[in-house]
């Protein structure tokens, strides 16, 4: 069943409207936060709307939130200008670090491999966020497993030890997603860790 809107609506009204059936933007959360203001978890964009526009009715804290954002370029822009190895002046400012990386990207070369460098990031992240996704659905299973083993519950900062630890001896973690090598890799976590056992 769709959502009906009276006919006189403003776009204003029908913006905030709206907002009440969303959860919250990042932005609008990290503001929040920024200014250290308490929310419900599944805060609406349209209430979480209205705790900034109260905000920042105050000059000095939209004063401090650009600085806030102010900072925050200032340090993207210094992470590029590392990258090419160029010499940063100690006070430097955003408009000179933007000065400095427009020249630099002039030189379509240097944008192709500031691009490239912004991929292999990006795989990074991707493959950081698998490996954390793989290794608590490992320890799910494991955990599923442990009154077989007569074991307690595996707490996640032992496990993930547990798994660095085998990885350094040359071990790989889809071998322990499979079940025939489970209780192999069981024997090994609860020899590691006897006070596991109950």
């Amino acid at each position: 069943m769709g959502v009906s809107f009276p006919e006189d609506l403003t776009k204003e009204q029908g913006i905030r409207l709206i907002g009440t059936l969303f959860e919250a933007r990042d932005y609008q959360k990290e503001i929040l936060k920024f200014f250290k203001i308490k929310y419900d978890k599944k805060i609406t964009q349209t209430r979480a709307q209205d705790l900034i526009d109260e905000i920042f009715s105050n000059e000095d804290n939209k004063i401090n939130w650009k600085a806030k954002l102010d900072s925050i370029k200032l340090k993207e822009n210094l992470v590029k200008l590392k990258f090419f190895n160029v010499e940063i002046p100690k006070n430097i400012t955003i408009k000179i670090s933007q000065d400095v990386i427009k020249e630099l990207f002039e030189d379509e070369e240097k944008e192709k491999q500031w691009n490239k460098r912004i991929d292999e990031i990006e795989t990074e992240k991707q493959l950081k966020e698998d490996r954390k996704e793989e290794i608590k659905e490992l320890l799910y299973l494991f955990n599923s497993d442990r009154l077989i083993h007569e074991c307690e519950k595996i707490p996640q900062k032992l496990f993930l030890e547990f798994i660095e630890g085998l990885e350094t001896e040359g071990h790989k973690i889809k071998h322990l997603t499979d079940l025939n090598n489970m209780n192999y890799y069981f024997d090994l976590l609860v020899e590691k860790y006897p006070e596991l056992k109950k």
